[in-house]
This record gives structure tokens, sequence and C-alpha cells, in this order.
């Protein structure tokens, strides 16, 4: 008799070029092929015929995983339907709005999220949102395949080559730190800041290097600098967030200064793999600090790795993940 074909895991996203497609999906296929599924994915934007096709593959799935969209409410009602095993995967503050609540989102959040047999969140704020609406609620990071990032080398490591990663969506947040970058390029010769994405700043005391992002070259352009920067202001929409840059950081072997707003507070231990900004006096006292002493913060970095390795990457997430999906198989 032939074997039976391995259990397909359907992912539904809006795109394949979308972040959260390719580091909560994507990412994710090797381990989920070695361990004897058949990950497919198919994305949700077109029309009719896009919508049948969708329909069949949902049909021939064993577990349909949606990655951060809530539908209308006729899809939601189909797609229940037609799913086995359905899944609702979360990487940011859905249920809300950037610029405050949104009475209309929460509604469709839990309206997706009654229907899912589990959820998948990012963190535990994301957790906490969707335990109401959903019994099987569990946290799984964001991966990163930790094979093209070579670490910083620890002895050459210079902190004052300040770094920060992101679009022009997160922009806001880094153009109201950059009065504390300047406060701190005052007090710390050589200071300088790359920023790795789609638009550039300008200043009068801080020299700043804009590089467009690319993700052939975002490796190699991290390893080239000496400390991380993560700022965020605290609100519902930001609490969301699972910081995937820290995760990024670590990979490089950069140790970090953030605002531990959400997922950062937990992904930087304060200390021993950077700083939290408001245990160490603000934004450019830990600056300052971390640049007056290059080998702890090369001791942060090199540690940074380790606990990328160990908890964000992509073999340790996907061990989780097929966990998690033999559990929904198995119930």
């Amino acid at each position: 008799m032939p074997e039976p074909a391995p259990p397909r895991i359907l992912f539904l996203s809006k795109g394949q070029a979308a972040a959260s497609t390719r580091y909560r999906a994507l990412a994710l296929f090797p381990v989920l092929r070695d361990a004897g599924f058949d990950p497919v994915h198919l994305g949700l934007r077109g029309g009719l015929g896009m919508a049948v096709e969708v329909g069949k593959a949902v049909r021939r799935s064993a577990v349909t995983i949606v990655l951060r969209r809530t539908l209308t409410a006729p899809a939601r009602v189909l797609l229940r339907r037609a799913a086995r095993r359905l899944v609702l995967d979360l990487d940011d503050a859905i249920y809300t709005a950037p610029d405050g609540p949104s009475p209309a989102r929460l509604r469709a959040f839990a309206a997706m999220a009654k229907r899912c047999d589990a959820v998948f969140a990012g963190n535990a704020t994301l957790a906490d949102a969707a335990a109401p609406y959903c019994r099987s609620v569990h946290i799984l990071p964001t991966a990163l395949d930790l094979s093209p990032y070579t670490p910083a080398d620890p002895a050459t490591l210079d902190p004052r080559k300040l770094v920060w990663i992101g679009s022009s969506s997160t922009r806001p947040y880094l153009e109201a730190l950059l009065p504390e970058l300047e406060h701190a390029a005052a007090r710390v010769p050589g200071l300088s800041l790359r920023i790795i994405a789609d638009f550039t700043l300008r200043s009068g005391t801080l020299p700043i290097e804009a590089t467009p992002w690319s993700s052939a070259d975002e490796a190699r352009l991290l390893r080239e600098c000496g400390l991380g920067l993560a700022p965020l202001s605290d609100d519902p929409w930001t609490r969301g967030k699972c910081g995937f840059k820290l995760i990024q950081y670590m990979a490089a072997g950069l140790p970090a200064v953030c605002d531990p707003v959400g997922a950062n507070g937990q992904i930087v231990e304060h200390g021993r793999t950077g700083l939290h900004a408001d245990q160490a006096g603000g934004w450019a006292e830990a600056i300052a600090s971390l640049c007056a002493d290059p080998a702890g913060a090369a001791s942060m970095g090199a540690t940074g790795r380790e606990r990328a390795a160990a908890h964000y990457s992509v073999e340790a997430v996907g061990r989780r993940y097929v966990e998690l999906l033999h559990g929904l198989l198995g119930g």
C-alpha cells in the first residue's frame, strides 16, 4: 500500500512579500517538512478564482493557519465550515489601530478568534488579547534564520556605531528619539547612526548614514555596527509588537538599548543582553555607558547571540510549532 500523504499545513496571508509571511510561515517550512508535514502558502488577494482555489486548498489541508487577517463575516463562516483545524496567527495588535482604539477592528478580531481552534500569538500581550475569545492560545515568538548572521567580532565591536532597522511605518519612533541621540553624541565623540530602511533623517550634530534595506544585505549591514536601537512609545498598538529588530540585533551579536514596551522587555534582558532605557537613566545615559565599556558591550552582544539561538531561532521556534501542530491533530 502507498504511504499516506503528509498532513498539509496551509498558511493564508496577504502575500508572500509580507514580513509576517516570510518570518512566521515561510522560514519555518524546512522544519515543518523535516517533521513530516507538507507546508503550503496561498495569498488571500485576488478575485473569485482565488477564493475558489483557497476554498479547495482549505478542504484538503489538515490545519489552516491565517496570518494576522480577520477577514469579512461571510469569509469567516465559509472558512470555518471548510477547515478541519483553524488557527489565527498574530504578530501585531490587529484588534486596535495605531492612532487609538478601533471598535470595528476589535469586533472582527473577536469574531475570528472565536471561530478558531487555536491562536498562535507572537507575545504575551497578544495572547492576553486573544484569551477571552479562544480557549487554546499559545505564545510563539517570531522566528529568525540565524545562518546568514555571522556575529560581530567581540574584539572589534564598537558600540559608538549605532544602528536602527525598520521601515517608514515605524519611522516616528526613531524620529522621536533623535534629540536623545544628539544628546548622546555631545557626550560620546565618534558616535554615529546607520538607518537600514526606506528613509533617512537629518541631524546637525549626529552623523547619519541611510542604507536601503534588502534581505541579501541586512545581516552584513547589522554586523558592521556595534549597538542596536529599539525605541517605542507605550500604547496598546506598540505593546502588541513582537520586537523582531531586537532578535536581529542579537543574531548579529550586537547589544541593544530599548524601551521595554511589550515584547521588548522580555527579549532584552537588562544588563545581560542590553539595557532598558528606563532603567539605565534614559537613552543618552544608556548609550554613553555602553560606549564607555566596549568589552562589556561585546559580552552582552555575545550573550544575546546565545539567547537568540536558544529562544528565537527557526530551530527553537520550529520545535514548538511542531508540538502544537501535533496537539491540534491529535485533538
